[in-house]
């Protein structure tokens, strides 16, 4: 008979990913909305918070698309194509319904930071989803990435085209890409601390479901 207390979920926030346990299961990165009350009040177009939004829904837009045509006599075209409805999200945002009679009450503002962060993960994508044989080891691999991702593209701005043009298809290349602040970062897991030898196997099958169920717009299979 399973016992259920073989499986343990946590969340960890970037700070906390040196306590993710070493044993196998799969993971799953999510961001939270940098907002705070401050980013509610001030000027009645509330500028702060549309960019504070716009900059969360911006993370979560499709990823480039890679797309090829072969004709006959081994004709080849292929163009990489970018799919472009967050252009205009910005404009989108200052429409959101209710939102200038909602933050004219001093009281509303906490209630809506609170349920907004309080929705994920629970009511939002994750960006990336994935698994190991050792989730210690692999986020220890996640956070050294984008530390040093992070730098280059805060302390070198030289570097930065460099960045986005370097041939390293990895989880931290995408998150700075697109100017995610690791900070912003809270990590899922669920790991298995039964002995199987199956374990890593069973974690890999549930990440392939995940992975094709849900497309995380970081992910790459």
């Amino acid at each position: 008979m399973f016992d259920h207390e073989e499986i343990d979920i946590n969340c960890y926030s970037f700070e906390e990913l040196f306590k993710v346990p070493s044993a196998p299961g799969i993971y799953a990165w999510y961001l939270m909305p940098s907002l705070s009350v401050a980013d509610l009040n001030g000027s009645k177009d509330y500028s702060s918070f549309t960019e504070a939004i716009y900059s969360y829904m911006k993370a979560h837009h499709h990823p480039e698309l890679n797309v090829g045509i072969k004709s006959n006599f081994m004709a080849d075209w292929s163009e990489k194509i970018e799919e472009k409805s967050h252009l205009d999200w910005k404009d989108k945002i200052r429409d959101i319904p209710n939102k200038n009679s909602i933050f004219e009450e001093e009281k509303n503002k906490p209630v809506f930071l609170e349920l907004f962060k309080s929705s994920i993960p629970y009511l939002s994508s994750p960006l990336y989803i994935g698994t190991s044989d050792d989730l210690n080891k692999r986020i220890s691999e996640h956070r050294s990435e984008l530390n040093t991702f992070h730098k280059i593209r805060t302390n070198n701005f030289k570097a930065i085209s460099e960045l986005e043009e370097r041939d390293v298809n990895n989880f931290a290349r995408r998150v700075i890409k697109r100017k995610i602040h690791p900070r912003n970062l809270i990590l899922w897991t669920a790991s298995i601390n039964s002995s199987s030898s199956y374990n890593d196997k069973i974690a890999e099958s549930i990440e392939w479901i995940l992975n094709r169920c849900h497309s995380p717009k970081l992910g790459v299979r």
